[in-house]
This record gives C-alpha cells, structure tokens and sequence, in this order.
C-alpha cells in the first residue's frame, strides 16, 4: 500500500508534495508508535496470538475503507475516509509489529536451538521482503494500466488487492494454531517499567530514599520495587544506548517511500522499449534482500568474523554508516537533477514567454531587460522579471527591415503577476501585428507522474495533420501552429526541459542502502529478542 501512497496523495487528494510528504511520514510515525501499544496489549492481556489475529481484522478494515475512500465516483468524503483508513492501517500494522518476529522466535526451545533461532530471523526477514517484491511490482500496475472510474491511475484497486490479501494471510494464521507455542499473558512490562524509571528519578530528585549509597539511580526505586526487578530493568535500560540510532535510522528509510519516490517520478525511466513507473524502482529493494540475504549467511558473514567484525554492534553501526552514505549518493542524483526542473517563478519574480508567430523578427521598443528582438518563429523567454504584485509594462512591436511584408506596429501592454507565468503570442491580421493573450497562467511544474506536458496553439482556419513529435519524459513544450497565404508554419519551443538523468542512477543508493538494511535490521531483531531470552533465563 505505501508504494502507490506517496502519489496518491498528490494526484488523488491534490496535495503538494511537501504535504504529501508531511502526511506520508505522520502516517509512518503512527505506524511505529503504536507498537508501543500492541505490546501492552499482547503482555497484558491478549497475548501475542490473539493480538495479532484482532489487530490484523483492523489492519484488514482500514484497508478496505482505504479502498473505498479512493473510489472518485462515489460521493463520499474522500479525503476523510482516506485519513480513516490510514489510521486503522496505522493501528493494525502497527498493533501486530511487536508480536510477530517475536511470536515466530518463541517456536523456539532456547538455548538449544539458538543457532536455529538466528536462520530463523533471517528467513522471516526474506519472506517478508519476497511479499514486499512482489507487492512492489504488482501494485504500481494496478494503479497505472488499470483504467477504473473514468481515471488514468486505479489507486482504489491497488488498495484493494492488499486488503484481499492481508484477509487471505489472516486465515492461514489462524489455520495454524494448533501448530503454535503458546505463551500467557503475564503482566503490563512496559507500565512497570515507566513506573520504576519515574519513582527512582522523583525519589533522586526530592532525596527520598537516599539513606543508602546506590550503585545505580535506578535503585532510588527500590522502596517500591524489588532488586530483581530493579536488575532487569537496569539490563534493559543498557540496552536501550545501542537503540538510540534506531529512530534516525528508520527517519532516513522511510523516505525512500516519499522522497525517493518523488525523486524518481522527476527522472527517465525508460529501459529497452519499457518505461519503469517511479513507484516500481523500489522492487529492487526488496529484490536485492531477497538475492542479497544467503549470500550475506553464507559468505560475508564468515569473511566478516574472519577479520573480527562477528559481534552485533560492529554491524549496527557498519550498517549506519551505510545508511548515511546512501542518502549522501541520494543528494549528489539530486544535485544533477537540479537543472531539468526547470525555473519556478518564485516571490518576487514573474515570467512571461512571447512567442513569435510571424516569419520575420519582431522588434521591441523600449525592450525588455534588454530583450530587444524576437527572432522569427521562436520565442523570447523571460524567466526572472522582478516584480511584486501585478505590473504592466507598455512596449512597441514592429517587424525589422528584413520582413518580405509591411505590417503596421503594434502598442502594446504587457501584464505580468507575482509567482505566476504568462505567455502572449504575436500574429498577424491583414496588415497589422496582433497580439493574443491566451486565458489563464501557464504551468511550468513538471508532471508528478513523470509525463511529458504539450500544449498546442494552432493559429490557423485549414485542417492540417500534426507530424509525428518525439517528446521525452517530463518536458514541457508549446507547439505553435500559424497559416499564412501560402503555407503552413509551426515551431517548437521547450518551456521545461525533461528528465535527463535516468531513474537507474537510484540504483546505487537503493543498493547501497539495502545492504545496510540487512546489517541493521536482522542484526537488530536478532540481538533485541537474543537480549530478552537472556533475561528470561537468568531468571
């Protein structure tokens, strides 16, 4: 489902992509709050099993309203059924996070089958990344070459197909509980937790319970708390330093889900007679897991703890390092993408486009920051007009000694509007020079989809046939059409240019990337639930 959401929030629901991009990561952040909850839940009261089996019918419902909220024909709320929908999604996935990979290592009897334990985590991790593949192929078809509802991109169908799915994926794990070791809820870890921390910290501050010298602050607590507690949770709280990477780890991720996506929709992504859909190249993401993970089990893994890199928090933090180097390759791609954007007028400029129709220059008087000629058949582009508000600059047109024909000048008032483009275009009647003002601004912002943008003005009263035109992703072109006595003239000017660097310059971030998802992620499942087991036997 987040493979097609980035874009589904600008092209269905019409946001920017710097809200899109603010609400994609709300929505990732709750994902990764929850779980929080989930925990208690499963600690408490449910159990994992249970939790998982509610929490996944939530996860199904949210689905499902997402599905339906995507729906343009219906006359519904949709961005609130999205907003709804999301929620719950966030609520499911969220709920169940904390259960499964943990619920999968209590099938284990440890520590015998440690060794097992750790295969185990590492299979877990490529299953999960063979639906992610799959999914991530699969989706982004459904969106794109799926006609549904009189709309180009299908989104209601590519949400659709994942809440089938979850539903199916559901039953199966319910079809396997008489296979599954069962461990009761006990008690609230994480409330009992938090209440410890907070009495030993108000204990230390207002100097309660300082008669003894203390090894550890935690001990502040043990008015209300037992030493074996207070020992557990003092082990939890040195394992909580290794995870504070975790969150800026996972910040940096989850961008190749907005930003990245985003990234690729402005680049070229057409592969020998293919054209790869900005939310397609993250397939090589979880392809490269899949491909990536029995090579690291069977061959790096050995090379590493050969030269001494064997211990988990070596590969946490290659892993980091990793991450960091994938988003600096990241914003050098971007670097060389800056100049197919294009120019946005931006506060405290405007521009304008003249666009010269005739088949003789056309001079200007006074000029225009110096632009004192239009050549024939192009245009003069002015893309950085200082002005605040809206100006009118009066100017002369006249053809130039070198025109076959006399035509009568032309005076002129030339309008231009703050953050906006306008274009004129200059033809002729009988004997003078005319200038058209088309209706409305134009619009430079290159296509979210990657598409090209071509606008046609066609000046002329005869039924022609307009040639074939090569167009390349992105690029934003006007193509002006005029008949005269004996002919017919056309031209093409590029308002924007396309998107000349191609999506496959991701690939090295994404790749890299990937190999520090599999140096911190399986690491960090692995070495959290090892940790836990540990306690659990020293108790």
């Amino acid at each position: 489902m987040r493979t097609v959401l980035a874009l589904y929030l600008t092209n269905s629901l019409h946001y920017d992509t710097n809200t899109s991009t603010i609400v994609y990561h709300i929505f990732v952040m709750l994902c990764y709050i929850s779980p929080i909850f989930g925990a208690m839940l499963a600690d408490s009261f449910w159990g994992k099993f249970r939790t998982i089996l509610y929490l996944s019918l939530v996860y199904a419902l949210g689905n499902v309203i997402l599905s339906i909220g995507a729906i343009p024909t219906l006359p519904i709320p949709h961005e609130a059924l999205s907003m709804l929908g999301l929620l719950f999604i966030a609520m499911g996935t969220g709920g169940i996070k904390p259960c499964v990979s943990s619920f999968g290592g209590d099938q284990f009897v440890m520590p015998q089958q440690f060794a097992q334990l750790q295969q185990f985590f590492s299979i877990f991790y490529l299953s999960i990344n063979v639906g992610a593949m799959l999914s991530t192929i699969l989706t982004p078809c459904l969106r794109n070459d799926v006609k549904c509802f009189g709309e180009n991109n299908c989104f209601s169908l590519a949400f659709g197909v994942p809440a089938i799915f979850i539903c199916s994926a559901l039953v199966i794990f319910v079809l396997g509980k008489p296979l599954y070791r069962m461990k009761q809820p006990d008690e609230n870890i994480i409330g009992l937790f938090c209440k410890c921390v907070s009495r030993a910290l108000r204990n230390k501050i207002t100097g309660k319970n300082s008669s003894k010298k203390k090894s550890t602050w935690l001990e502040y607590a043990n008015d209300k708390f037992t030493d074996e507690q207070i020992s557990d949770f003092q082990s939890v709280l040195n394992v909580l330093y290794l995870f504070i990477p975790v969150p800026f780890y996972w910040a940096l991720s989850d961008q190749q889900g907005s930003r990245w996506t985003y990234q690729a929709a402005q680049m070229d992504g057409r592969v020998f007679g293919f054209s790869i859909k900005p939310d397609q190249i993250h397939v090589i993401n979880p392809f490269l897991i899949v491909t990536l993970i029995p090579i690291f089990e069977i061959y790096i893994y050995p090379i590493l703890r050969r030269v001494g890199l064997k211990r988990p928090l070596q590969k946490l933090i290659i892993g980091g390092w990793l991450a960091v180097l994938a988003f600096i390759i990241s914003a050098l791609v971007e670097y060389k993408m800056q100049d197919s954007y294009g120019v946005i007028p931006v506060k405290g400029e405007a521009q304008m486009r003249i666009f010269n129709s005739l088949e003789c220059n056309v001079e200007l008087n006074p000029p225009i920051q110096n632009k004192s000629t239009i050549a024939a058949l192009s245009a003069l582009e002015l893309l950085h007009i200082p002005t605040t508000g809206s100006r009118e600059y009066l100017t002369n047109f006249s053809v130039d000694s070198t025109c076959p024909f006399k035509l009568n000048d032309e005076e002129f008032e030339l309008k231009y509007h703050e953050k906006q483009v306008v274009s004129y275009f200059i033809t002729q009647t009988t004997s003078d020079i005319k200038i058209v003002l088309p209706a409305g601004p134009d619009n430079v912002m290159k296509d979210k989809d990657g598409r090209a943008k071509i606008r046609y003005d066609l000046m002329l009263d005869s039924k022609i046939i307009i040639p074939h035109i090569d167009i390349n992703p992105g690029e934003i072109d006007t193509i002006v059409i005029r008949e005269n006595s004996s002919s017919i003239k056309a031209f093409i000017v590029n308002m924007v240019p396309p998107n000349d660097v191609h999506m496959l310059w991701q690939l090295p971030q994404i790749t890299v990337f990937t190999i520090s998802e599999i140096l911190f992620t399986i690491t960090g499942l692995q070495f959290s639930f090892t940790q836990v087991s540990i306690l659990e036997l020293c108790l």
